[in-house]
């Protein structure tokens, strides 16, 4: 049931206002994304969505990232950390099939995150991805890990490049 509040626009539940924009994981890289006036039509007043992960020693940062949004757009996010990762996959698989899923959640891009979308845990972004892709300001290299049957299903926490550095004399390069 959709309740009217006091402006023209429907007021919507955390869950409703999820399905509406589409989202099944936020961090950094939502900021561009959910900045259109649409969504913050939407948005009721101080709507803090909780945040899911298994990263504790992030969450000073991904809050400071899920007030600024708060600020922004009126639509932030606060962090529900989990000490170990076992734990962390349990809690999630378990709660996508009910009524306590996470608003928002991380989890790994490609093979990994293939069960959470067949089980229906995932909503699809591809509307979403679609402006940022035909423009360039993302890539498809990077959507790519997040689509299954052509339809995307996640956003990027971060991107991270980390570099691999390797002792010569134990692999030694071709021209060796």
């Amino acid at each position: 049931m959709v309740k009217k509040n006091s402006s023209s626009f429907p007021a919507v539940s955390r869950r409703q206002f999820l399905k509406i924009a589409g989202l099944a994981t936020a961090g950094a890289g939502l900021a561009p994304i959910l900045s259109s006036e649409t969504l913050r039509a939407f948005a009721q007043a101080a709507t803090v969505l909780d945040l899911y992960h298994d990263k504790a020693s992030w969450a000073p940062n991904a809050d400071k990232v899920g007030e600024a949004a708060g600020k922004a757009i009126n639509i932030g996010f606060k962090s529900v950390p989990f000490p170990d990762t076992t734990t962390y996959q349990s809690t999630v698989r378990a709660s996508l099939s009910s009524s306590k899923a996470p608003d928002l959640f991380t989890w790994w891009s490609g093979y990994r995150m293939e069960d959470i979308v067949k089980a229906g845990g995932a909503e699809d972004l591809s509307a979403v991805w679609d402006k940022y892709l035909k423009s360039g300001e993302y890539s498809t290299g990077i959507a790519g890990a997040y689509t299954f049957d052509n339809k995307i299903y996640g956003v990027p926490f971060n991107v991270a490049y980390w570099t691999v550095l390797y002792n010569k004399p134990v692999l030694p390069g071709p021209n060796s």
